[in-house]
């Protein structure tokens, strides 16, 4: 009861702590919303998520006769956080679309050559460039593997885990529209209009921020509210842009080739160790931990927009500067507990804490990568001897060592009909850390034939987000639509209850 209490407060205090996301490794968790912890039923895979849960059906402390499972589960999971992808393709698409390193050049003549078009255009690039500001936002892709073997309350298991994060990065500091600062005298002049509300705040900051002349801001604003509309130049961000801009025009570094682009980052882990469980109360509560060394090996590569616009082999960069160079390794010893409660016979209850010992990882380059503890609690209910449905909820958030700012606080529920030989799973995943996520929907199924054990599990988000081929004139409508976030996973095992 006194573990009741305490996961309960637990969940209620909800304590900031930062740690890696709790990726469901096996395909049943996945097709029941990641509610692992819930499910954990001493399955081989169940250690991953409870190492009590090894304890299942054990009437006394080094009870063998519980069961003899095994399993091995592959993964992958792709994750598109708020609308990233389709900014930065947009980007990518304007620097060669617009031929913007011809523009460019022409921007930095002597004297400078400057008519609306080109400018309206680079403001473009601008407007996406502000927009890339928000931490968090990027890509994810997960993927991996796990092998579990248990044999009473004892388990063996090796965990392998892949993340790559892309992250926009935006640095306008001491970057100019152009390098010679003959540039404002160019821009071309501004048609004889009543200034809009929109227009007349953007002048306002390039003046008193930017430290342009009131006839150079007018037309500067003049032209941004032309090519992008009054709604994109009174955002703030797209403001605090142009401002950055007007300061560094002149300084060696043009907007082309700024230091704004793409980072990766790479983090690969496996850890392997044991697993003991103690029935404390047989049949009403039981303990457990794992005892594991993981390795870790990082790695990064930064791609500017004017290196992915200069024809450069992206695919050769990532494969020799992410997967080759840039390369750290470090070891750390840590150690998983759980605990599971039974205090009625149809309602089991768990409490998780994975990575107990807080990790700094080897990191090559900018920033650090860190991982504090996981904490989860879980609750299963069962009906009519073969409906069951779990929850799982995240104690603690969690923050993606790949893509800083980028936080979790995940909430699983799953429905699983625990038929003779076929086992049907849906579920429902979200996560409460991250305004831009959407919720996912999950499912899956499973074949149990005399203790050979096949799972298949997908997820897949509800929203969907759209990447425009760029034809930025509008002369080309080609468009992508795919969901922020699809996962699966399939697992093959063995599962045989003494």
């Amino acid at each position: 009861m006194k573990f009741l209490v305490f996961g309960c407060s637990l969940f209620l205090s909800g304590a900031a702590a930062w740690g890696q996301d709790w990726v469901s490794l096996d395909a049943r968790s996945r097709a029941l919303g990641g509610a692992g912890v819930a499910f954990a039923d001493g399955r081989g895979e169940s250690a991953y998520w409870n190492p009590a849960s090894l304890a299942v059906g054990a009437e006394k402390p080094l009870d063998f006769s519980t069961g003899f499972a095994f399993s091995i589960s592959a993964f992958a999971d792709a994750h598109v956080t708020g609308n990233v992808a389709a900014d930065v393709n947009r980007i990518v698409d304007a620097y060669d679309f617009f031929n913007f390193l011809n523009v460019q050049s022409n921007f930095n003549a002597t004297p400078p050559t400057v008519n609306a078009t080109d400018l309206q255009n680079v403001l473009q690039i601008v407007d996406a460039l502000s927009r890339l500001n928000d931490p968090g936002e990027g890509v994810l892709l997960h993927a991996g593997g796990s092998f579990n073997l248990r044999v009473g309350p004892f388990g063996l298991f090796v965990n392998a885990i892949g993340n790559v994060g892309a992250a926009p990065v935006v640095d306008l500091t001491g970057v100019g529209f152009s390098t010679n600062s003959a540039f404002f005298s160019a821009v071309p002049t501004a048609t004889p209009h009543t200034p809009t509300s929109a227009e007349s705040n953007l002048s306002l900051a390039l003046q008193t921020r930017g430290g342009l002349t009131p006839t150079v801001a007018d037309n500067l604003a003049f032209q941004a509210q032309q090519g992008l509309g009054d709604a994109a130049i009174s955002n703030p961000a797209f403001v605090n842009s142009m401002v950055a801009l007007a300061q560094g025009t002149g300084n060696p570094t043009d907007l082309y080739n700024s230091p704004s682009g793409v980072f990766l980052r790479a983090l690969a882990q496996v850890e392997a160790g044991v697993s003991f469980a103690l029935p404390l109360f047989p049949t009403l509560l039981d303990v457990g931990v794992s005892f594991k060394e993981i390795i870790s090996e990082t790695s990064f590569r930064f791609l500017s927009y004017a290196e992915q616009d200069s024809g450069t082999d992206i695919g050769e960069a990532i494969r020799d500067d992410l997967l080759k160079k840039n390369r750290v390794r470090s070891t750390n010893f840590n150690m998983d507990l759980g605990a599971r409660a039974m205090p009625l016979e149809w309602l089991t209850m768990g409490l998780s804490v994975r990575n107990l010992i807080p990790m700094n990882i080897k990191y090559g380059g900018p920033g650090r990568m860190h991982m504090d503890p996981q904490v989860r609690f879980g609750a299963m209910a069962s009906a009519l001897g073969f409906l069951k449905l779990g929850v799982d909820v995240d104690v603690l958030e969690n923050e993606s060592p790949v893509l800083p700012g980028y936080k979790t606080r995940n909430v699983g529920v799953g429905l699983e009909f625990d038929l003779p030989v076929l086992k049907i799973r849906i579920g429902y995943a979200d996560n409460l850390a991250f305004a831009s996520d959407h919720g996912r929907l999950t499912a899956g199924i499973g074949f149990d034939i005399l203790g050979f054990v096949l799972d298949i599990g997908a997820q897949m988000s509800l929203n969907e987000i759209t990447v425009e081929k760029a034809k930025l004139d509008g002369s080309e409508s080609a468009r992508m639509f795919f969901a922020d976030r699809v996962a699966a996973g399939i697992t093959l095992g063995i599962n045989l209850p003494f």
